[in-house]
C-alpha cells in the first residue's frame, strides 16, 4: 500500500490511495453546507467580513466506487485540508479540496483596463468523498496559510458524522 504523508507543523497527514479498496470498494458522499461569513451581499472580500464557518450536514450517501486519487497533491492557500477522524481523534484519512469560497472577478476599471480582484461565496458548499468506514466519527477542516516559511492549518471548524 503506497502511503502520502504530509507534516505541518507537528500535524501528519497520510493519504491512503487504498483505502477504499479494503473498505470493500464504496464510498460516502458527503455535502456539507457552509455559511463562511456573516454578510448581507453574496459575496464579499476576504478581509472585509466577519467569519461565521457554520457547518451544516446536509446529505450523505453510500456508493460503489473508489476513492479519488490525487496525483501529486500540494498544498496552497488556495485549498481546504478535509481530515476523517474516528471517536478516539484517530485520524483515518486526508485530503486537500479547492476552497469553494474563492470567486475570481475580473471588471473594467475607471480607465477602462480590466482589473481582477479576489472575492469570497458568504454562503457555499462541500461535496466531500470520504471511505465508507463505520469507524469515521466526523470531518475537520481547516484552511492552509503561508506563514513564509512555512504552511500552518488554522482551524475552520468540524462537522460530527454520527
Amino acid at each position: 500500500m503506497k502511503i502520502i504523508r504530509f507534516t505541518f507543523v507537528g500535524l501528519v497527514i497520510e493519504l491512503s490511495l487504498l483505502t477504499s479498496v479494503l473498505m470493500g470498494q464504496t464510498i460516502q458522499e458527503v455535502r456539507i453546507g457552509w455559511d463562511a461569513y456573516r454578510a448581507p451581499a453574496p459575496q464579499v472580500g476576504p478581509s472585509t467580513a466577519r467569519p461565521a464557518d457554520i457547518f451544516t450536514l446536509l446529505a450523505r450517501r453510500s456508493l460503489a466506487g473508489l476513492l479519488p486519487r490525487q496525483r501529486n497533491p500540494q498544498i496552497s492557500v488556495d485549498q481546504i485540508v478535509i481530515l476523517t477522524v474516528n471517536v478516539e481523534g484517530t485520524e483515518i484519512d486526508g485530503q486537500l479540496i479547492p476552497d469553494p469560497r474563492i470567486l475570481r472577478a475580473e471588471q473594467p476599471a475607471p480607465n477602462g483596463e480590466l482589473r481582477g480582484e479576489v472575492l469570497q461565496h458568504v454562503n457555499t458548499e462541500l461535496l466531500i468523498t470520504i471511505p465508507d468506514d463505520p469507524t469515521i466519527a466526523e470531518l475537520r477542516l481547516y484552511k492552509p496559510r503561508w506563514t513564509g516559511t512555512t504552511f500552518v492549518l488554522d482551524w475552520l471548524g468540524a462537522i460530527p458524522l454520527r
